[in-house]
């Protein structure tokens, strides 16, 4: 049963969506890498649930393989980084189609964030 977390889309950005955002290229791979990374874990390890938690495998008791408790957290921290890129991908989308981002949107301060005025 596939986790609905799971990437499942890789994305590649074209010659012309790299020149104006080259850390796209960098982006799409490493997206790329964390499916897989996800399903290699995932079929390696078939006695995980699909968020890669432990669950009752005969062929492993009494002996749990000492990386299985680490399971779980790399297929967190991927899926979570997964997401950040796309939320990366979706604000630099923004960014470069229409600029409407304020100062707020994009993290850096504006006047009106000052508390005593000079």
């Amino acid at each position: 049963m596939r986790d609905h977390r799971e990437p499942t889309t890789t994305w590649l950005p074209s010659t012309d969506e790299m020149s104006l955002a080259p850390e796209r290229a960098v982006l799409a791979a490493l997206d790329a890498n964390l499916q897989l990374a996800i399903r290699s874990l995932r079929a390696e390890y078939p006695g995980l649930d699909e968020n890669g938690r432990l669950i009752q495998d005969p062929d492993w008791e009494p002996y749990v393989p000492p990386q299985v408790p680490m399971i779980e957290r790399l297929i967190g921290s991927a899926t979570e980084l997964h997401w950040l890129i796309i939320q990366f991908r979706t604000t630099l989308e923004l960014v470069l189609h229409d600029g409407s981002l304020d100062t707020r949107q994009r993290g850096e301060r504006s006047d009106e964030d000052d508390d005593i005025p000079f």
